[in-house]
């Protein structure tokens, strides 16, 4: 045992707390990233706005430039976003969770039995073939129950039947194409009997898949959109499970529909005291076999545990006619990295070979020496430990657990990486100040050049004339009283001056009306003429008063 129990705890007590600790950092960030969006959409409703007056083709063309590279620098702080509300998901968290993972067959559900005292009645294994087909999530406690998370009837349409509509519509004619909204619709679709060509093993087992959710529809639209579910622990496997061996041959030959409540199930989480561990806060979520179907459906498995889970422990299992690593474990180790994409593969991800098979140490020893040739020497970092166990054996699954639960001391590192990430992401911010230096320059070209509609050059000349008549009225009356004349003699000449003024004034304005599909800078250039009349005929007020 690497160290004692009550270190480890100690340990992992610790490493929530400075988790918590961080929180409130986070959330700051996270305000910040919510206000430069904010902002950005006010400036996109703005744009629409300015493109809705623009009357000339070539600028209504850079309006909409400039609203295509905000709308990427919103694409941006989402995701930035998301990153941070990961981690904040995560830091609150008040366990540390370990993923358990592996292609059917390979000992995964034998591990998790020995780990955790259940049976497999809760535990479910299945000899040849794949059993678990609900992600579970495994909590050490003192509580001895489970409690079943269902989906809606919409996440079950988006989440399933469509990714697997997809698969198979590759290999149909645009009219034949499978497009269901609901659970009636799927029922009364019209699948193919088979794909023709050369259809994927993807496209083939989705079809499979598809037709078998269509006749077993009975036994999981009820529960679909249903509450939470409390149930004992003997109760877990009717939830979890695929169909038997027995009841696929007899629905096969009609003789009965098997029940595939599974469908409807969107997670368990089952409570209960793990042999040895104490009051550690640990968790195992134990995922479906990888590697059973397409990979569009296995990534259905791993979504939403971005921020569920610590460490990963991936079983392999070699036999006499396999000793060997292929191109699926590589693709497994991919899908597994998108859990914690900003950490070190090898500091997330341990390998275990488990060897309880007649194989033995020798193929164990050939699936190690080939999976370090084909994966770890390809790995600039170090690659991916490997320990060795057996999955029968009590002692063996207990050092193992031990080399977990070690592991598990070492994520302040790992923290401080996804912090590191998180907080300053480079690449983003670099991506944005690239994007907005594009965004200045392409309003600069516009407001320089854009042409207004009548309406709107009408109104921007008055308010402005206005204001500099006011304005300029003023300064006038401050000029003659600076200058020592009688007040009522400079209220006459102000009034004369605005008379003089507005005549001019009017005058300008009109050739301006006329020039209102010219660009904004005959604005100012008018402007500038009707300000200069005024001080002008001011003067000469003055200089005759």
């Amino acid at each position: 045992m690497a160290r004692d129990i009550e270190t480890i705890t100690d340990a992992i007590e610790g490493i929530l707390a400075k988790r918590k600790s961080q929180l409130p950092t986070i959330q700051r960030e996270l305000d910040r990233v919510a206000r430069r969006e904010h902002k950005l959409v006010e400036f996109r409703d703005g744009l629409i706005k300015l493109r809705g007056i623009c009357s000339d083709d070539e600028v209504s063309s850079e309006v909409a430039g400039i609203i295509a590279t905000n709308d990427k620098i919103l694409d941006e702080l989402n995701d930035r976003s998301r990153s941070l509300e990961e981690l904040r998901a995560e830091f609150k968290r008040d366990t540390l969770n370990i993923g358990v993972s592996g292609a059917a067959r390979t000992g995964k559900s034998t591990t998790l039995q020995h780990i955790t005292g259940l049976s497999d009645q809760q535990i479910p294994s299945g000899g040849l073939n794949p059993v678990t087909a609900v992600r579970s999530e495994i909590c050490n406690s003192t509580r001895k129950e489970a409690v079943v998370f269902f989906l809606s009837e919409n996440e079950f349409i988006e989440d399933y039947v469509r990714v697997h509509a997809e698969n198979v519509n590759e290999y149909l004619p645009k009219d034949k194409r499978i497009a269901t909204r609901s659970l009636s619709e799927l029922k009364s679709v019209k699948l193919p009997e088979r794909l023709a060509g050369k259809p994927s093993s993807i496209a083939t087992d989705s079809l499979k898949r598809l037709k078998e959710a269509q006749r077993s529809a009975e036994s999981y639209g009820s529960p679909l959109g249903s509450q939470d579910k409390v149930i004992s622990l003997d109760e877990i496997r009717d939830f979890t499970t695929y169909p038997t061996p027995e009841e696929e041959t007899a629905e096969i030959n009609g003789e009965a529909i098997a029940s595939r409540r599974y469908l409807a199930v969107q997670l368990v989480q089952v409570f209960c005291q793990f042999p040895r561990l104490g009051s550690a806060k640990v968790g195992l979520v134990d995922f479906p076999g990888l590697g059973e179907i397409g990979s569009s459906a296995n990534e259905l498995h791993l979504n939403g545990l971005e921020d569920k889970i610590d460490q990963i422990f991936l079983v392999m299992r070699p036999t006499a006619a396999k000793a060997f690593t292929d191109a699926s474990v590589g693709h497994n180790l991919d899908q597994l990295q998108r859990i914690q994409p900003t950490v070190r593969r090898g500091d997330l991800i341990l390998i275990g070979i488990n060897k309880d098979t007649e194989a033995g140490q020798e193929a164990a020893d050939n699936l190690r020496a080939h999976f370090n040739e084909e994966i770890n020497n390809g790995q600039d970092d170090g690659g991916f430990d490997i320990v060795d166990y057996n999955a029968m054996d009590d002692d063996d699954v207990a050092r193992l657990f031990d080399k977990l639960l070690d592991r598990l001391t070492e994520l302040p590192e790992m923290d401080r990486q996804k912090i590191e990430y998180c907080m300053s992401k480079q690449d983003v911010v670099g991506r944005i100040a690239h994007m907005a230096d594009d965004v200045v320059a392409s309003m600069d070209r516009v407001l320089r050049n854009i042409p207004s509609s009548d309406k709107v050059m009408n109104e921007r000349i008055l308010s402005i004339s206005r204001s500099i008549i006011g304005e300029l009225s003023d300064f006038a009356v401050k000029l003659g009283e600076a200058a020592g004349a009688d007040s009522a003699r400079c209220r006459k000449s102000t009034k004369i001056v605005r008379g003089q003024f507005t005549a001019t004034s009017k005058s300008e304005s009109k050739m301006v009306y006329s020039c209102a599909t010219m660009r904004s800078g005959w604005i100012v250039r008018a402007v500038r003429r009707i300000s200069l009349t005024f001080i002008e005929t001011k003067r000469s007020a003055f200089a005759t008063s």
